[in-house]
């Protein structure tokens, strides 16, 4: 996973953070990283909108070039990444530019469970700050809907949490969600 940029997305409650944690922990190699991006959304102390806001555009856009600058150095550096967060195709564009300034892989992993698992209890984000747990349920269908699978990225889309999760980290290693 040297040079390595593996983003895992899907809606709130998919399991993003649990499998990407699980990827970065069983690639061979010394070192990987897991970065969880909701953590970035607590270091606003003051003027954070909430991200699923149509006044959060601007906000979103500088956040998520941000995390792809990050990720990718990182990558480049050889941490190998594993990235987890609603990163919609609508947001892969600064991902792409960042994979491509440093020359890392890119790969792309849609996790799609059904709607009930996401909005099943023990499912809710445990951040309010980021995904608003008050929220969560009227949130998650409109960003479900946004990942329905087709164009270039139709390929990359998975049902989950469960189903072939043992199997995504040898997809991943052969490439089977590779972007760039």
């Amino acid at each position: 996973m040297d040079g390595r940029l593996i983003i895992v997305t899907g809606p709130p409650g998919a399991g993003k953070s649990t499998l990407a944690r699980a990827v970065a922990k069983a690639w061979p190699g010394p070192a990987a990283l897991h970065l969880h991006s909701d953590d970035l959304w607590t270091y606003f102390v003051k003027g954070y909108i909430p991200p699923w806001t149509p006044a959060s555009a601007d906000q979103n856009r500088v956040v998520m070039e941000a995390m792809a600058v990050q990720a990718a150095t990182l990558a480049a550096g050889g941490y190998p990444v594993a990235f987890d967060g609603i990163v919609g195709t609508w947001f892969l564009p600064p991902f792409r530019e960042a994979a491509d300034r440093t020359g890392v892989a890119l790969d792309y992993l849609v996790l799609r469970p059904d709607r009930e698992t996401t909005i099943a209890p023990g499912r809710r984000p445990r951040r309010p700050s980021h995904a608003g747990s008050a929220g969560h349920r009227r949130h998650v269908g409109p960003v479900r809907r946004s990942w329905r699978p087709a164009g270039p990225c139709a390929g990359h889309h998975r049902p989950g949490p469960g189903g072939d999760d043992r199997r995504r980290p040898r997809g991943l290693a052969a490439g089977r969600y590779r972007l760039a």
